[in-house]
C-alpha cells in the first residue's frame, strides 16, 4: 500500500516539476501514516510482544475470549464482570484469577490495537484515494491551463502564477488531511477514553456492590451467631433447671416411696391381722354352723321303696299326660284329678306392679318410646325396688352371728 501507484504514474502533465512534486504527495502521505502507525506500535508494545495469542496456547485463548464476549458484549446485565469471572474459573482451574484478569487486560487492548490499526489503514488508503483524484483533477486543470497558455504563448508568468496557485491549493489540502487525520486520531482516543472510562466506573460500581453484600453477609451471620449464642445459652440455663427440677423430684420421690414402702409395711400387717382374724371367724362361724346342720339333720330310717317309688308330683304329672280322670293302678292311693301341685315360690301381681320399673317401663312403651336409647337409659338408671317381695330372698342364717359379733366383748 506504500509508494507511488501504478495508477498516478499513468497520469499526463504538461509540467514534470507540477508531476513530480504531485507524485511526492504520495510519499510524504506514506510517511505521516508509517509515522503514526511507528506510534501506535510503540504505544502498544507491551500488548504486541504477547501476540496473537497473549502467550496462552490458541485454543485456550480462543475459548477465553468465547467465554468474555458471551458476558460482557450485547445487553448490559448486572454484576457481569463477576459472571464472567466466576465462569473463567470454573472453565479453567489451572489459571489464578490474577492470570485470567491479566489475560482479560492484555485482550482489551490487543483489540483495541486491531480496531486502531484497521482505523488508520482505511484511513490511509482512503486519503491516497483521495490524493489519487486530487492529482488527477489537478494535472486535468493543469492540461486546461496548457492548452489555455500554448493559445497565449506570452501569458507564461500567469500560467507559472496559476502553477503556484495549483500548487499552493494542494499544499492546503494536504494540510487540511493532515488535520483531518489528527482529528480522527483524537477522536478515535477520545472513544477509547470514554469506553475504558465506564468500564471502569462499571467495574468500581460492580466492586462497591460486592463489598456492601459482604459487609450484609457479615452482618448477617455476626447477627446468625449471636442469636445461636443466645438460644445455647438458653438451652443451657433450661438445661440446668431442668436437672434441679429432676433432683428434687428425685429427692421428693425418695421421700415418697419411703413413705409408700412403709405405709405398705403397715397394711400388709393390718391386712394379715385381718385375715387371721377373718380366719378364726370363719373357723367360729363353721362350728356354728355345723352346730345348726346337727340341730336340722334329719333323723329318719332308711326306706328303699320310698327313694326308688315315684312322688306325689310325677304321679300327678302322668295322670295329667295321659288325659285319665284317676291315678295309675299301680300308685297305692288314688289322686283327684284337680289337685294342686307342688307349692311355687314367685311374686303376686301386685308385688310386680309395685316395682317402679315395670311402670317406667309401661309409659315409655305406651308413650312409644320404648325403642329409642332415652328409654334405655331411663331402665338403667332406675333403681329397683326399695324392699324385698320373696320370702326365699331373706335369710336368717346369719343372724344370730351378727348379734354375737355386735355383742361387746
Amino acid at each position: 500500500m506504500t509508494g507511488i501507484p501504478e495508477e498516478a504514474w499513468d497520469l499526463e502533465c504538461p509540467s514534470d516539476d507540477l508531476k513530480a512534486e504531485a507524485l511526492q504527495e504520495f510519499i510524504l502521505l506514506d510517511q505521516r501514516y508509517l509515522e503514526r502507525l511507528a506510534e501506535l506500535r510503540e504505544k502498544f508494545s507491551t500488548t504486541l510482544a504477547k501476540a496473537p495469542f497473549g502467550g496462552w496456547p490458541e485454543a485456550e485463548h480462543r475459548l477465553f475470549e468465547l467465554i468474555r464476549d458471551e458476558y460482557l458484549t450485547g445487553p448490559v446485565v448486572f454484576n457481569r464482570h463477576s459472571l464472567c469471572a466466576d465462569r473463567l474459573e470454573r472453565t479453567f482451574p489451572a489459571r489464578t484469577r490474577q492470570q485470567l484478569a491479566d489475560h482479560g487486560d492484555w485482550l482489551t487492548a490487543w483489540r483495541a490495537w486491531c480496531e486502531r490499526r484497521h482505523v488508520l489503514a482505511a484511513s490511509w488508503r482512503r486519503a491516497r484515494a483521495e490524493l489519487l483524484v486530487k492529482i488527477e483533477a489537478t494535472f486535468a486543470q493543469a492540461w486546461q491551463h496548457e492548452e489555455e497558455d500554448i493559445v497565449r504563448e506570452g501569458e507564461r508568468d500567469k500560467r507559472d502564477a496559476l502553477r503556484a496557485v495549483l500548487s499552493e491549493k494542494l499544499r492546503v489540502w494536504r494540510q487540511q488531511k493532515e488535520e483531518e487525520a489528527q482529528l480522527e486520531l483524537r477522536a478515535e482516543e477520545r472513544r477509547r477514553q470514554e469506553l475504558e472510562e465506564r468500564e471502569r466506573q462499571e467495574a468500581e460500581r460492580e466492586e462497591r456492590q460486592r463489598q456492601q453484600q459482604r459487609r450484609r453477609l457479615s452482618t448477617y451471620q455476626q447477627e446468625k451467631e449471636r442469636l445461636r449464642s443466645e438460644a445455647a445459652a438458653r438451652e443451657e440455663a433450661r438445661l440446668e433447671q431442668l436437672k434441679r427440677q429432676l433432683r428434687e423430684q428425685a429427692e421428693r420421690d425418695a421421700q415418697r416411696i419411703g413413705y409408700r414402702r412403709e405405709e405398705r409395711s403397715k397394711r400388709m400387717e393390718a391386712e394379715r391381722m385381718r385375715t387371721e382374724q377373718l380366719a378364726e371367724a370363719g373357723v367360729q362361724r363353721e362350728e356354728r354352723l355345723e352346730h345348726l346342720r346337727e340341730l336340722v339333720r334329719p333323723r329318719v330310717l332308711p326306706d328303699i321303696e320310698r327313694a326308688t317309688g315315684d312322688t306325689a308330683a310325677s304321679k300327678l304329672h302322668q295322670h295329667r299326660r295321659r288325659g285319665q280322670s284317676s291315678a295309675d293302678e299301680e300308685a297305692d292311693e288314688p289322686l283327684p284329678v284337680h289337685a294342686p301341685g307342688p307349692t311355687a315360690t314367685t311374686f303376686t301381681d301386685k308385688q310386680i306392679l309395685a316395682d317402679p320399673r315395670v311402670r317406667l317401663e309401661g309409659a315409655l312403651r305406651q308413650a312409644g318410646l320404648i325403642g329409642n336409647d332415652y328409654a334405655k337409659e331411663l331402665l338403667r338408671r332406675q333403681a329397683g325396688p326399695l324392699e324385698r317381695y320373696r320370702k326365699d330372698q331373706v335369710s336368717t342364717v346369719f343372724k344370730y352371728e351378727q348379734q354375737q359379733q355386735q355383742q361387746p366383748h
